[in-house]
């Protein structure tokens, strides 16, 4: 597993792995301009691009070490390969983020100095401890204002019998960040299944609150109009920051090939 040295530099290596992740793609498809999400797809396979080789990169680094992100990613070629049954990759995917899945162990582990942090479906724990901060009610005994929720729909189109997409919607409340997130990930459907490009735009709304569930903050983020496989927003608080919601006060617009779906964070 990868140890860091605190949680500033645990946070850092998220930024710059973003950063990487975002800069490798436009720099790729600014190549391009005008090309469709088909063309690019079909340049992609000339080319030899993989859309996720910044945090592939990354990994290499350390010797022997394998990813959360890499499990993910294998369990969801599986998943298409199968006709999108069998294990789903969401089951096992507690961030929805390939930057703090790519820092995380398969075991879903990692260490900022001396303390063991681990990912589970309700949570991070600390030396074994779920991480609370002072909040009595953080998950499963939750029913109105929560944390560590998270929603995944399976989305077929109307219109459009060729893809399909998977919209999802999470809010966490971890050391590094209180974040709450919206991610599309378009697939072809049919024969040849796999990931492929489509015009993307993705808008999340939410209203979000300490672990008193006073004082809520609005948020609106946007991401419009890229030609990608996958697409994410997130808002994050910063370092030891906590979030919640109610239910249905958090959604997201997701905008694919011009059909529109909202999807609200329930539970």
């Amino acid at each position: 597993m990868l140890i860091f040295a605190s949680l500033n530099d645990l946070t850092s290596v998220l930024s710059k792995l973003d950063s990487a992740y975002e800069a490798y793609n436009t720099n790729y498809e600014n190549q391009y301009p005008g090309y469709t999400a088909d063309q690019l797809d079909a340049k992609d396979a000339q080319t030899g691009f993989d859309n996720l080789k910044t945090y592939k990169d990354f990994e290499l680094l350390f010797p022997s070490y394998t990813s959360k992100r890499s499990v993910i990613y294998s369990t969801e070629s599986t998943w298409i390969t199968n006709n999108f049954t069998g294990t789903d990759p969401d089951d096992i995917d507690y961030f929805f983020d390939n930057g703090e899945n790519a820092i995380f162990s398969n075991a879903y582990k990692l260490k900022v100095g001396n303390a063991l942090y681990e990912m589970k479906v309700d949570g991070l724990y600390i030396n074994g401890v779920l991480y609370t901060p002072g909040d009595t009610s953080p998950t499963t005994s939750c029913s109105d204002c929560c944390t560590n929720r998270r929603i995944v729909e399976f989305y077929q189109p109307p219109t459009d019998n060729t893809k399909k997409y998977k919209l999802k919607k999470s809010i966490y409340s971890i050391p590094w960040i209180g974040s709450v997130r919206a991610k599309i990930v378009s697939y072809k459907s049919g024969s040849g299944r796999k990931r492929v490009r489509s015009n993307l735009s993705l808008t999340l709304n939410a209203q979000v609150y300490g672990f008193s569930c006073q004082l809520g903050n609005s948020i609106s983020i946007e991401k419009l109009n890229k030609k990608r496989r996958e697409l994410k927003v997130i808002n994050t608080a910063g370092p030891l920051s906590y979030y919640k919601t109610y239910k249905n006060e958090t959604y997201s617009i997701n905008v694919m090939n011009g059909t529109t779906e909202y999807l609200y964070l329930t539970w």
